[in-house]
């Protein structure tokens, strides 16, 4: 709070770390619910409709600094890399010296720019965390390798590292033996000129970041701008396919301009990743069949049913493809 003294001028409503207790907190019936920083508080504080928050050029990537931070402290797998120490050590009186980890965190990293084999060609680890087990150094000490096993293992709740990838490969190849080889897709939006970018933005009129607004950027924050139901540029009845004469100049009315747009991402950089989300299902229910909801997976827990069917899929039967731009 005392970084962002502005974002938080009154210095309340601050998360709930683990291990800390909070100091604003009452206890015994009063006590407020608790509020997880990593799962809850991180994701909230960024959505929320004040524009400060998802504006500041570091608050959302010191946000996930600390959160990466706080899943890898918080999941370090002390006891057990401390009975290997033991056993390694042939300690009868089960005392371990600090100098134990602090070697072995030594040869972790020094094992990051070394070498190891692989087929019987030597290959350099090159920074990647996963290939130090394979050097000799650190095979040749068990602390350290137990140390680089806890690390992969902590490693895969966080989304974004390598180990995450990993486990995608692994499901990816076993869904090639049963299903076949897959196809690679590519999505680059444009987001400056999408529409759709600029309707998941969200910004308060009354906000005081909209005081100085020369581009009025405000007015398309709202829940319903830009217009894209009921206009009168759209007439009542068209059905799909018919041939409507749009205007160039009412289009122009409806959408902020070329300035306008690239602020609006600019500044609002989780309208984006909305817009990139819907994009990528809208794609693959046109393209190849694939229905998801916003709900998914928890949708399937539902009394009504969700959006797997009877075997477990999300895929049309029949595919896609052949006749999507129906679905445009």
């Amino acid at each position: 709070m005392a970084c962002y003294s502005f974002l938080f001028p009154h210095s309340i409503g601050a998360p709930d770390l683990k291990y800390r207790d909070h100091d604003r907190r009452p206890e015994g019936d009063r006590a407020a619910p608790m509020v997880d920083f990593s799962d809850d508080w991180s994701k909230t504080i960024i959505q929320r409709a004040e524009a400060q928050f998802r504006r500041d050029l570091t608050l959302p990537f010191s946000l996930w600094n600390l959160v990466f931070r706080t899943v890898v402290n918080i999941g370090s797998n002390l006891y057990a890399i401390s009975q290997v120490a033991t056993k390694e050590g042939d300690n009868a009186e089960q005392k371990i010296d600090a100098s134990v980890f602090r070697d072995a965190a030594i040869t972790v990293l020094q094992a990051l720019g070394d070498r190891y084999t692989w087929a019987g060609t030597s290959l350099a680890v090159d920074g990647d965390l996963q290939k130090t087990k394979h050097t000799a150094a650190v095979k040749s000490n068990p602390v350290a390798q137990r140390m680089v096993n806890s690390m992969q293992a902590t490693f895969r709740k966080i989304e974004g590292t390598q180990e995450i990838r990993s486990l995608m490969r692994h499901d990816v190849t076993g869904y090639c033996v049963m299903m076949g080889m897959p196809i690679m897709v590519t999505f680059a939006p444009n987001e400056k000129n999408s529409t759709l970018m600029i309707r998941l933005s969200r910004t308060r009129r009354s906000d005081p970041m909209s005081k100085h607004d020369h581009h009025n950027i405000s007015k398309w924050g709202g829940l319903y701008a830009p217009d894209l139901v009921e206009h009168p540029m759209y007439p009542e009845g068209c059905t799909v396919g018919e041939e409507v004469e749009v205007p160039m100049q009412d289009l122009l009315d409806i959408l902020p301009t070329s300035d306008a747009r690239r602020k609006i991402v600019a500044r609002d950089p989780l309208a984006c990743v909305y817009g990139f989300n819907m994009l990528c299902k809208v794609a693959l229910s046109a393209l190849f069949g694939v229905r998801v909801c916003p709900n998914c997976p928890d949708c399937n827990m539902s009394q009504t049913g969700g959006c797997v069917d009877e075997f477990g899929s999300v895929a049309l039967s029949e595919g896609k493809c052949e006749g999507w731009g129906d679905v445009w």
